[in-house]
């Protein structure tokens, strides 16, 4: 089975690769973690290049993080880094047939959905929620 596991480096979404270790497959799966960096949020005119370079580095220790993590956990697959807007980008990267798309989520309401956005409405998918445990 091919997993997706979209991360952006918060507890929520390292908790998703802590779940796809835990599930009882039938054989290992072949892990995909997705971290996307959306350059037309991040690169807004009133970003300063110092904020940009944080926003940068900050990916860079999600992607090495998520790395040493799936070693942990041993689980098969790689790490990708992509750009563009977080929503389509892990939708083009689903499993189509035979797969599973997991994705962190912060328990934020309706209000809060709506002013800062939020990508795990959107698929269907294994939703985590804050203390999730398996």
């Amino acid at each position: 089975m091919n997993v997706l596991v979209a991360t952006d480096g918060s507890k929520y979404g390292r908790w998703g690769l802590n779940w796809v270790a835990k599930l009882p497959f039938v054989e290992p799966p072949r892990v995909t973690a997705l971290h996307v960096l959306d350059r037309a949020v991040h690169s807004l005119p009133f970003r300063t290049k110092l904020e940009m370079q944080r926003i940068e580095a900050r990916s860079a220790r999600t992607v090495a993080y998520t790395k040493k993590q799936m070693a942990l956990l041993r689980l098969k697959g790689a790490v990708r880094r992509e750009q563009g807007a977080v929503a389509p980008v892990i939708l083009k990267r689903a499993p189509k047939q035979n797969g599973l798309l997991v994705v962190g989520n912060k328990g934020l309401g309706a209000l809060d959905r709506f002013t800062l956005g939020s990508v795990s409405i959107k698929p269907p998918r294994l939703l985590l929620r804050d203390g999730s445990k398996l």
